[in-house]
């Protein structure tokens, strides 16, 4: 059990990035130039009192989303440009034989950018998670679960999620959950990069976050962070549909 406990901090942190992004170190691209077109304003002091934040009304939301853990094994790199198929057979408890060559590339396709304007849901939230983080944990027993929503447009955001890992029950069953809001500015710091500057959030502590994304098709939208955990690097994808 006590492996195990890691993974449970892992995912409650997974939750976070996956409703708001991530200020972590892990993130690439928010050293590059900002977009001259949309710059994002300073973040306000909510206050330490500051318990609510209205977002207003959201779209209707779909069934709850799907997730995927794809395990990146040992000596592995989890960077763009690899399918996740690529690592369809890496999962933990497999053996090494199963296990893609280290020196391949695993993680979400390399962000292209594009028109990021919309009213966005969540559909599904795939994790690129280091074997050695999962504590013993098979990744198929792991699943993310819930719904969210995201407006992107004129340099503003406002978005709610209510989200919850599904834990084995030895492990404690539904164990991690976090329900968030957040809205305020963002702007584009280089072509593939969206950074956020809260100006309040409800549920989340964090205030200023990156993604790398991509628009990639009409109806679909593409969100990439990079988390730094326990000295090894995560990614979380976010797939999301337009409303």
């Amino acid at each position: 059990m006590g492996s195990r406990l890691p993974a449970l901090t892992l995912f409650g942190a997974i939750l976070l990035a996956a409703g708001c992004g991530s200020s972590g170190e892990g993130d690439r691209g928010t050293d590059a130039a900002v977009d001259s077109s949309i710059t994002p304003e300073p973040a306000l002091d909510a206050g330490p009192d500051a318990a609510v934040c209205e977002v207003g009304e959201g779209p209707l939301l779909p069934p709850a989303l799907t997730s995927e853990v794809v395990v990146i094994p040992a000596g592995g790199s989890p960077d763009a440009g690899a399918p996740a198929d690529a690592a369809a057979d890496a999962d933990a408890g497999d053996g090494g034989d199963s296990a893609p060559d280290a020196a391949t590339p695993i993680g979400p396709p390399a962000s292209l950018g594009g028109d990021e304007t919309g009213v966005w849901v969540y559909e599904k939230v795939t994790l690129y998670v280091p074997a050695s983080l999962l504590g013993g944990l098979d990744p198929r027993s792991l699943v993310i679960t819930g719904s969210g929503w995201l407006e992107l447009g004129g340099g503003r955001f406002r978005q709610a999620a209510d989200l919850r890992v599904v834990l084995p029950v030895p492990v404690g069953g539904n164990n991690t959950g976090s329900a968030f809001k957040a809205k305020g500015t963002y702007g584009k710091t280089g072509p593939t990069n969206l950074t956020y500057a809260a100006e309040c959030t409800e549920g989340s502590p964090l205030t200023s976050q990156s993604f790398e994304y991509t628009r990639r098709s009409p109806t679909s939208l593409e969100l990439v962070t990079r988390l730094s955990f326990a000295g090894q690097s995560l990614t979380v994808q976010i797939d999301l549909g337009r409303r």
